[in-house]
């Protein structure tokens, strides 16, 4: 599922691995993706505090933004660090499922 990290390579062909780091409550957690080199890219990772909710509606919505440097573990060898400014998305549920129906508003 999207609120597992360590789902992501099985949707994402460049995610390497992902994990919770660490957990502060039952909304926020410290995440971290590695994603495969590219060529000419260079592997990257990423350190990130995560809030997500769950929605009356079903839906849920999650945002992301980049450690601060000084909280964020060293950079191991070989990789780049990516920054996330802010990142998120909302998840409407669909009645009928994902084949088809219309948005939850």
């Amino acid at each position: 599922t999207l609120q597992d990290p360590g789902s992501r390579p099985k949707w994402d062909a460049f995610c390497k691995s992902g994990r919770i780091v660490h957990t502060y409550n039952a909304h926020c957690n410290q995440v971290e993706f590695t994603f495969k080199p590219l060529w000419p890219i260079k592997a990257r990772d990423q350190q990130i505090i995560t809030a997500k909710r769950t929605l009356a509606n079903g839906g849920c919505m999650y945002v992301a933004t980049s450690l601060p440097a000084d909280l964020a573990p060293p950079i191991k060898k070989g990789m780049v660090r990516m920054r996330v400014f802010v990142g998120g998305y909302y998840i409407s549920p669909r009645p009928g499922g994902c084949d088809g129906g219309t948005p939850v508003p």
